[in-house]
């Protein structure tokens, strides 16, 4: 369901590219399609506020790449296409804070504008900011200690005015794995990319999450009732 979704349009993949700060990149225009944003993102372990920041200089950051084949699946609920965490990618035994930046130029459809899907599979909870502002996420971070609402969990954000209409956008999203999920083969962060694309084209695949989750937990449910 999902693979027929995210139809790519022709130069999609100049988005990918690791633009980070790069002047004078040209946006790429979306129309109706989802773009799913694999990366490479820049990633970091670690936690400070100064990474959310747009100008931050992230060129030291190693890479990491979200694509992954599109039949795999969490072996939960079905989600895909599903990746392997930071603990498969050089990272094994991490529990804590990471950062994952992405810089991209896209613009959206003429007379409409762009929203953000979060990413819905992530150990165990995020905050995801554009161009220095704080969209929201998944999981309370009131407190010392991060609280984690669950593994499976879609979210819709709606962009500040200035980049839903596209152009430049700096992509920051803070994570935070709790001990528990250390034990997990391939746990760590994000496993399913967060996707780019019109805002109407952003709520109906936010609606078939929920549905896929939902069809996901029901064949166990069905046969208990």
């Amino acid at each position: 369901m999902d693979r027929n979704i995210f139809r790519g349009l022709p130069l999609l993949c100049l988005l990918l590219a690791p633009w980070a700060h790069t002047a004078g990149a040209a946006p790429v225009q979306l129309g109706q399609s989802i773009l799913r944003l694999d990366g490479p993102w820049k990633f970091h372990t670690g936690d400070d506020p100064r990474w959310a920041a747009p100008d931050f200089d992230d060129s030291a950051w190693e890479t990491m790449d979200l694509s992954a084949p599109p039949d795999a699946n969490d072996g939960d609920v079905g989600i895909t296409p599903y990746t392997s965490g930071w603990t498969a990618k050089g990272h094994p035994g991490y529990q804590g804070y990471a950062w994952y930046r992405l810089h991209t130029a896209v613009l959206p459809a003429v007379g409409g504008s762009l929203a953000l899907l979060g990413p819905w599979a992530v150990d165990s909870a995020y905050q995801l900011y554009v161009d220095g502002i704080l969209l929201g996420g998944v999981g309370d971070f009131s407190g010392a200690t991060p609280t984690a609402y669950g593994y499976h969990y879609p979210h819709y954000f709606g962009l500040p005015p200035a980049a839903a209409q596209g152009g430049g956008m700096e992509i920051a999203i803070r994570v935070w794995m709790g001990p528990w999920a250390v034990a997990s083969p391939g746990a760590g962060g994000i496993h399913v990319a967060p996707a780019l694309g019109s805002e109407a084209s952003i709520a109906a695949q936010y609606r078939l999450q929920w549905l896929k989750i939902f069809e996901g937990y029901a064949v166990d449910v069905v046969p208990a009732l």
